[in-house]
């Protein structure tokens, strides 16, 4: 029995009202183990979307975004594959030995061993185009088409929670280091209503609590902010149900970033 694989992706995703996610819409070779991971996340890029189009939050044109946003990263774990098949599939004596001296030699070295057994090799996911507003930040420094970090916050009773579990399931706006009391008050727009986003407070003071039915504010344990939210202290950042961050922005700029969202959900 010869054993034979694809790496292949799907000319379109979309035709009308129907879609591909996982394998009927990118084939990779076995040697990342990154298939089933990525057919998660298509799902999890095309639930919200579609959840939010048929609940009438959205118009039909945001499920066009699924593949706009999905489709660089599937076929760089495609790539990412084939390179590591290269590795693990010695063509000749020669490359076998070499493969064994080198991966003798990463073990020895800790944080070699850390990069390759962590795969930390892996490209990350980032959204440059679709249901986001860019910031203006460098590649390096933005959360905007990034998946958010999670860090430990400290709720009202004082328990210690992941941060993802406060911002709840669905849309969030996440205020930074700014005074609860009127962080969202200029948010009057439709569109934040449309999306019926969850009101969190992040702040490094030791405040925390329910600041009314709206406002829910948790705090940080040594009173300093998450490394990644350093830059975002001002802002409010959008966070998606896939807990992407779609916008980031100073209050008095929510009139923009509510236009720019505003025509990607028509």
């Amino acid at each position: 029995l010869v054993y034979t694989f694809h790496a292949r992706i799907a000319e379109k995703w979309r035709t009308g009202r129907v879609f591909l996610l996982g394998d009927a819409a990118h084939l990779t070779p076995p040697y990342a183990g990154q298939g089933f991971n990525s057919g998660q996340r298509d799902a999890a890029n095309f639930a919200w979307k579609a959840g939010a189009v048929v609940n009438g939050q959205a118009g039909p044109a945001l499920l066009d975004t699924y593949e706009e946003e999905r489709r660089d990263h599937a076929w760089s774990l495609i790539q990412m594959a084939i390179q590591i098949g290269w590795v693990m599939v010695p063509r000749n004596r020669l490359h076998t030995h070499g493969q064994i001296a080198f991966f003798k030699v990463a073990g020895l070295i800790p944080a070699l061993r850390a990069y390759f057994i962590g795969m930390k090799f892996k490209p990350v996911p980032r959204f440059r185009n679709g249901f986001l507003a860019a910031d203006g930040l460098s590649d390096r420094d933005t959360l905007v088409g990034r998946m958010l970090p999670q860090p430990e916050v400290i709720d009202g009773s004082g328990q210690t929670r992941k941060l993802d579990d406060v911002l709840g399931s669905g849309f969030a706006l996440l205020a930074v280091d700014i005074d609860p009391g009127s962080a969202f008050v200029d948010l009057d727009q439709p569109l934040w209503n449309r999306l019926d986003a969850n009101r969190v407070a992040l702040i490094s003071a030791p405040r925390t609590g329910q600041l009314d039915d709206q406002v829910t504010m948790v705090g940080t344990h040594d009173g300093e902010l998450p490394n990644r939210f350093g830059p975002y202290k001002g802002k409010i950042l959008l966070v998606r149900p896939d807990r992407y961050a779609a916008a980031a922005f100073t209050p008095d700029r929510a009139s923009e970033v509510t236009d720019r969202l505003s025509e990607l959900l028509v």
